[in-house]
């Protein structure tokens, strides 16, 4: 099984570290209808959110801890698990992706090759072998491609060695990768129209004030509950 991602958010104040992973899109869409029906205040949906998505399980929890750090943990969990109404977060999200995944990236191709030879296979499951291996899968997906599909071309590997290798030393390439660099960012505003990169940020940043007041909110709670 694949690795959860980890994330950690400190709590200056109590120095508390807590680690947690974000929603599966299934538990996400559980939440959200849970959180549009209002039936429930969104707070105890968040301490859902932390109790379900912590990896503390060290921490014991009592009165002592306080309760708003889980509870804005939480939100932090949900906001950062999906769009929320910022739908061109989900296009923005897209394009960082499609940058640390290249179309024309030899991991890219490699990973494809195998999935369109072995339809059974998973992308987790490609995460779970080791480098050797996956290098034998893909050998043998392009085996397996080369006759049973008659438009399947195999790398050029002499191709690519020249291209990639012997051609890193000349002058002109750290220019051309900048024009391509430059291209992509002028394509990628083209595609979003009026959604434009500093939109996008001062949503973002927006997002993060209102995570702050909801904090600085929940500390005072705890505050006037210790003082009872």
């Amino acid at each position: 099984m694949r690795k959860e991602k980890k994330y950690k958010i400190h709590f200056n104040i109590e120095g508390l570290d807590l680690e947690f992973r974000l929603l599966t899109l299934g538990e996400y869409e559980y939440f959200t209808e849970k959180h549009n029906d209002g039936k429930i205040h969104r707070f105890f949906i968040y301490e859902e959110i932390f109790n379900l998505c912590n990896l503390n399980k060290a921490i014991n929890f009592n009165d002592r801890l306080p309760i708003g750090c889980f509870i804005t943990t939480g939100e932090t969990i949900y906001v950062l698990s999906g769009d929320g109404n910022q739908k061109e977060k989900l296009l923005f999200d897209i394009a960082a992706v499609r940058k640390k995944n290249p179309i024309d990236s030899m991991y890219s191709h490699m990973r494809a090759v195998i999935l369109m030879a072995f339809q059974s296979y998973k992308l987790s499951d490609i995460y779970d072998l080791t480098r050797d291996e996956f290098i034998e899968l893909f050998v043998i997906a392009e085996n397996y491609l080369t006759k049973t599909n008659a438009n399947f071309v195999r790398l050029d590997l002499h191709q690519i060695y020249e291209e990639q290798i012997e051609g890193k030393g000349k002058e002109s390439q750290p220019v051309r990768e900048k024009a391509v660099y430059k291209n992509e960012n002028e394509e990628l505003e083209k595609s979003l129209g009026y959604w434009e990169i500093e939109n996008a940020k001062k949503l973002y940043e927006e997002e993060q004030n209102k995570i702050a007041e909801t904090q600085k909110k929940l500390e005072n709670f705890d505050r006037m509950r210790k003082q009872k």
